[in-house]
């Protein structure tokens, strides 16, 4: 009785590793193959700023990062700035609403983004219906750059609708600050809202 119940255990061991080299070799198949996904390919995409994701469009440079810029640290709606990317067709983002213009109360305040790496930019077109508000468009060595520290590559008046702004003089870039220093409005109502920002780069 002995050595038939050692003969099973060996027999039962056996099968056990049996099937173990077979798990390993589907799953090290299954990586090889693109993973456990299958290896299906995907859009490439991007976060921006804790929104929803932005697809990447031909043409286009992706923005892969997005905040508020504000040298008073009091940034104006930073938690709605992927608005200003075009990710919200009901809404933008916009500053707050000043009842003086500035710099009054402050110099201006912006959207810093961000790429994955150098771009070549050749324009900016901006959506706002705010008419009259000021912008300058700037490279920034950092997301924390001082305003001092960053350059002026080109500044626009906004009208109703797009306002473009040519970038092709520029050299490449890997951070854009997009500077509001004149609000739209009046009176005790100054305020620029952004429906979208969108960077278009060289192509080859």
């Amino acid at each position: 009785r002995w050595l038939v119940g050692r003969s099973q255990a060996r027999l039962v061991a056996f099968s056990v590793c049996v099937a173990a080299i077979v798990g390993l070799v589907g799953v090290g198949v299954g990586l090889r193959g693109g993973g456990l996904g299958g290896g299906v390919a995907r859009p490439p995409t991007s976060a921006v700023a804790g929104g929803p994701t932005v697809r990447a469009v031909p043409g286009t440079a992706t923005v892969v990062s997005a905040s508020v810029y504000d040298p008073t640290g009091q940034p104006d709606n930073p938690t709605q700035v992927w608005r200003a990317l075009g990710t919200d067709p009901k809404a933008g983002w916009s500053t707050d609403t000043y009842l003086q213009p500035f710099p009054t109360l402050k110099p201006g305040v912006g959207v810093m983004v961000g790429f994955a790496g150098p771009v070549q930019l050749t324009r900016l077109t901006i959506t706002s219906a705010s008419t009259g508000s000021q912008v300058q468009v700037r490279s920034a060595p950092s997301p924390g750059s001082a305003l001092s520290e960053t350059t002026m590559l080109a500044s626009a008046t906004l009208q109703a609708g797009e306002t473009v702004v040519a970038l092709t003089n520029s050299q490449p870039v890997t951070h854009v600050l997009v500077w509001i220093n004149k609000l739209g409005g009046g009176g005790d109502v100054n305020v620029t809202e952004i429906t979208n920002l969108r960077f278009e780069r060289a192509t080859d």
